[in-house]
C-alpha cells in the first residue's frame, strides 16, 4: 500500500545548523525530508515527543 504524501511542512532554521545536520544525515544515508518525516511520524505514533528534553537550571548567583 502506497501512501500519498500531500502535506508540506516548512520551518526556518539557521543555515549553519541545517548544514551540520545535513552532514550527519548524509553519513547515515538519510535526507533532511526523511529525518523530518521520521520525527513527525514518531510523534504521531507515540502520542508524545520522541526525545527527552531537559532544562538546565540557570545558576542564580546574584550578589546581595
Amino acid at each position: 500500500m502506497t501512501t500519498i504524501k500531500t502535506e508540506i511542512v516548512r520551518a526556518r532554521i539557521e543555515p549553519s545548523i541545517k548544514a551540520d545536520a545535513e552532514q550527519v544525515l548524509d553519513q547515515i544515508g538519510m535526507s533532511m525530508a526523511d529525518a523530518i518525516r521520521l520525527f513527525v511520524t514518531q510523534i504521531a505514533r507515540r502520542q508524545e515527543f520522541p526525545i527527552e528534553l531537559r532544562v538546565t537550571p540557570v545558576n542564580n548567583t546574584e550578589e546581595k
